[in-house]
């Protein structure tokens, strides 16, 4: 049993005695973890490989698999260790890999023929890892920034040999060349793709030979012209690289992900997603935490997993696989309201109060589709989100706007926690200003934008219980509200006032027992 708890060459979850049947116990007594989430008090202090533990199939074996450091020194030891009697050139091929994972096809190709972005503060805000496999067994690992209020995606492809892909979804309309520069010398018109012209909206795919950088680490830049003028167009500034990696350091961050996905049973797209979020290069403990809160929540709630990860204080994507919109550009610019889009880099400051609806009604506008309230749920949401109040007094316009002040920055860290609280009331079935009155219940800090995720959790799981428990009596949060608010500051009604008077009279006039 301690040979099999520890057996790790292949490519089946390890089975481990002891652990399989304190799960299995668990299991038993409490099948989906509803019990042991609910108690909040006592789930906070299960450690993160525990919790991971118990809720997918991750004995200590695999944890120690999926956590362990990937380096240049021990890279070589690493795989003797978990590919045991096999050299690299040989499991890079297809075959070999599915029947080593037992995958099919198709599942294999989720994993290894990726083209999804990730963020990654070594390439930039958004940047795109597409680790490929060629004919000739050699693997690029590519980034490729794409941050722009002009574009949707770059990507480049590695093809083979001396091939490869550009392939773009622009935002706006007008474009009339698509030029990448320095290491890449490319001029794309419209005329080479056999099209009148580029239009917003719309994926475009071109080949072209290039025999790649001859240092590990290459920049370039590239940029898109809206006139036939040498110097216009926005300059979209993009850092990329192409380090080749070594068969032995892709197979073994290949083997830790598909053995996750195991594990867990979720998809290649989800699985990226969740650990993208935390981090795109390793697998952490944060990362299984986070992936086991969201497991939780999108079972709980019926959402997608990209939505569990926002509810859980993570950042709305601003990425997306080849030929899709990203999380970000779904909820704010599809379509854009905004002129040229809601950009995640901007940082307008808007006042939310309702009587000042007029005021960037097309940012307002965008925010309210995406999170599906009125004036008035914005405001209430966009409370617990606003920036410190103005030092100089308001104006005398700003005297007649109903409500304080409420100043919100369309940063992409607010607009996430805008959104998640959105999804707090709307799946629980509250308005924004009860959700408003259950935070302040729960003693929430005035600017949850600073507070950390763990504070976050601990609100939604009060929500989530206190919301139920509602429900189950009957009772609403305005009923709540008035039977749990202090009344020493209540001033008495004149009936109640003149109960009093008669009853101290009465006392003093009531004659005493001999």
């Amino acid at each position: 049993l301690e040979g099999l708890s520890n057996h790790v060459g292949l490519g089946a979850t390890p089975y481990h005695h002891q652990h399989n049947r304190l799960r299995q116990a668990y299991r038993l007594k409490d099948p989906d973890f509803k019990h042991l989430w609910a108690a909040t008090d006592v789930s906070k202090h299960v450690e993160a490989p525990s919790l991971a533990g118990l809720c997918h199939d991750i004995p200590p074996a695999l944890y120690g698999l999926l956590t362990d450091k990937i380096t240049d020194d021990n890279v070589d030891e690493q795989f003797a260790k978990y590919f045991p009697g096999t050299v690299p050139e040989d499991m890079l091929r297809p075959a070999r890999l599915r029947d080593w994972f037992g995958l099919s096809d198709q599942a294999l190709k989720a994993f290894i023929g990726g083209g999804a972005q990730v963020e990654d503060e070594r390439w930039g805000s958004q940047t795109n890892v597409s680790e490929l496999l060629n004919t000739e067994g050699v693997i690029y690992q590519l980034g490729v920034g794409s941050a722009s209020t002009a574009i949707h995606y770059a990507y480049l492809f590695f093809l083979g040999g001396d091939r490869w892909q550009l392939s773009f979804r622009l935002k706006q309309a007008g474009a009339i060349e698509f030029i990448l520069e320095d290491v890449h010398q490319l001029k794309l018109s419209p005329e080479m793709l056999k099209v009148d012209a580029f239009k917003p909206d719309t994926d475009y795919s071109y080949e072209f030979d290039w025999k790649g950088p001859n240092e590990d680490r290459s920049y370039a830049t590239y940029r898109v012209k809206f006139t036939r003028e040498a110097d216009q167009g926005p300059m979209l500034s993009a850092r990329f690289a192409t380090p080749k990696l070594t068969p032995a350091r892709f197979l073994l961050r290949l083997n830790q992900v598909i053995r996750l996905h195991k594990a867990t049973g979720l998809g290649a797209e989800a699985l990226e997603g969740i650990l993208h979020s935390v981090d795109p290069v390793a697998i952490s403990e944060r990362s299984l935490a986070v992936l086991t809160q969201t497991v939780r929540l999108a079972k709980r709630y019926a959402i997608p997993h990209e939505q569990a990860l926002v509810m859980g204080r993570q950042l709305i994507a601003v990425s997306a696989r080849a030929g899709e919109l990203s999380q970000y550009d779904r909820l704010f610019n599809n379509p854009a309201l905004v002129e040229g889009g809601l950009d995640p880099e901007d940082y307008v400051v808007i006042d939310l109060r309702p009587g000042k609806a007029s005021e960037q009604a097309a940012i307002k506008a965008t925010l309210k589709r995406a999170c599906q309230v009125d004036d008035e749920g914005l405001y209430q949401l966009g409370r617990f989100l606003a920036l410190a109040p103005k030092e100089q007094a308001s104006d005398a316009e700003d005297d007649d706007a109903e409500g304080d002040e409420v100043r919100f920055a369309t940063t992409r860290e607010r607009l996430s926690g805008l959104y998640a609280l959105s999804l707090w009331a709307r799946l629980h079935g509250l308005t924004p200003g009860e959700l408003g009155l259950l935070l302040e219940t729960f003693d929430a800090p005035r600017d949850l934008n600073a507070a950390p995720a763990e504070e976050w959790l601990r609100l939604l799981a009060c929500v989530e219980r206190l919301s139920s428990w509602l429900q189950a009596q009957g009772w609403t949060v305005p009923d709540l509200v008035l039977m749990t608010r202090g009344v020493e500051d209540i001033p008495p009604s004149p009936e109640i006032t003149n109960l009093i008077k008669e009853m101290q009279a009465a006392l003093v006039n009531a004659e005493l027992p001999g």
